[in-house]
């Protein structure tokens, strides 16, 4: 089955004169990065870490399918170049989930580069959601208008989920300078 699995754990140097450099360190985003004082701890972080990003890998893959339902549905009634919009938007997603699985086990960097691609399929499916809202919203369809905007919500959640996360992990070291 295709999961992520990061693994990247920066030991300790004990030699070096930043303190935040004698602790375990595991780096997820650009301006993210969370220190542990044991490896036992780190690689808790980084399992439940794994968990949180499949769960929210299969959240997307769920809405991304019911938004190819929807645009599937709604095709007949866009023009080319709102489809040539929708098609660029479907091959960002299509790429993006490839890429999450592909790159956080080959590359060194993968822990940042999973979180980046995350952020990038939440954006391509809220970019697919709203040009189906607007669609849905000119032809006067409120019903299915209603049901996008249940995914645009869900999408709005998991982001918010994303960004945050890790913040209130437990044996994180805060304010490590």
């Amino acid at each position: 089955m295709k999961r992520i699995k990061i693994e990247r754990i920066t030991q300790p140097d004990k030699t070096s004169v930043y303190t935040r450099n004698h602790y375990y360190n595991v780096f997820l985003n650009f301006g993210k990065t969370f220190y542990f004082k044991n490896e036992v701890k780190a690689k808790r972080f980084i399992a439940e870490t794994n968990r949180f990003y499949n769960s929210t890998l299969h959240e997307y893959n769920y809405i991304y399918a019911q938004l190819l339902i929807e645009y599937r549905n709604l095709w007949f009634y866009v023009d080319d170049r709102f489809t040539n919009v929708m098609q660029l938007n479907i091959t960002n997603v299509e790429r993006s989930f490839n890429m999450v699985i592909n790159k956080c086990k080959y590359y060194e960097n993968g822990n940042p580069l999973t979180f980046q691609y995350l952020i990038n399929i939440n954006n391509s499916l809220r970019d697919i959601a709203l040009s189906l809202r607007n669609v849905n919203f000119e032809k006067d369809y409120y019903h299915d208008l209603q049901r996008i905007d249940i995914f645009i919500n869900q999408l709005s959640g998991a982001y918010k989920k994303l960004d945050s996360w890790g913040n209130n992990f437990d044996g994180i070291i805060l304010d490590v300078k």
